[in-house]
């Protein structure tokens, strides 16, 4: 079987996380049409809306940390098999605890942000990992493309087609995430040989890393208390 690539990797990473996330985001699009059908008040919506956004931000750091130890390949194959049962939930339920269940439960997937850094950066040398970890983050288009689906989805052929269409997905694309080619040796541990030493992370780039990541928290948390305000 041949070897893959870093381009491979990073290009497969980041349909992973495209997918993560289109399944994170797939609640909120609905939520006024969820409010309207189970008569919700504006603060119930408002929660609806708010845990997975909140779960997602809190969970990439302990799953960062499990990534490290067990390694991307492994992670993301857990997580889309996972990432791929709330959405049936999300089709088929019928009351508002439910619906937070759901939410909670989607949630999850938001974190997939953590596993795919480590991962993607891991196939490329120092110089090239801003780079590679700048394009695995265009997966965030997902929460976008939920944005579009979910509504014309759900007036359409329904939201428990939805809920099957992004299980199926998912499930099928965690097939191929786990059976695609293993992996060659590091470029970034191929690098540190040739120097003679050890693979590390440079404690600048570490710190930058940490730094985006505590941004991007805190601006997931701010969006969900401006959704919420603007609910109540």
């Amino acid at each position: 079987m041949k070897q893959s690539t870093p381009i491979r990797e990073l290009t497969l990473a980041t349909i992973a996380f495209f997918l993560c996330f289109a399944a994170w985001g797939m609640l909120a699009p609905i939520a006024p049409k969820l409010q309207d059908q189970y008569g919700l008040s504006n603060t119930e919506t408002a929660i609806m809306i708010a845990v997975p956004v909140i779960l997602g931000s809190v969970l990439r750091i302990p799953l960062g940390r499990l990534t490290d130890r067990h390694g991307g390949r492994v992670m993301f194959t857990g997580m889309l098999i996972y990432a791929a049962v709330p959405p049936l939930l999300v089709g088929t339920v019928g009351n508002y605890p439910m619906l937070l269940l759901a939410g909670f439960l989607l949630g999850v997937a938001g974190a997939s942000f953590a596993i795919g850094v480590p991962f993607v950066a891991s196939w490329f040398p120092p110089g090239r990992q801003g780079w590679a970890v700048g394009l695995y983050g265009v997966g965030t288009a997902g929460t976008a493309a939920s944005a579009f689906a979910m509504p014309a989805l759900f007036n359409g052929p329904g939201r428990a087609t939805a809920g099957l269409l992004y299980a199926i997905v998912l499930g099928g694309f965690a097939i191929a995430w786990a059976l695609r080619p293993r992996r060659a040796a590091r470029p970034s541990r191929a690098h540190a040989a040739a120097r003679g030493g050890a693979p590390r992370t440079a404690p600048l780039a570490a710190h930058a890393l940490l730094l985006r990541h505590l941004r991007r928290l805190r601006r997931d948390v701010d969006l969900s208390a401006e959704a919420a305000q603007g609910l109540v």
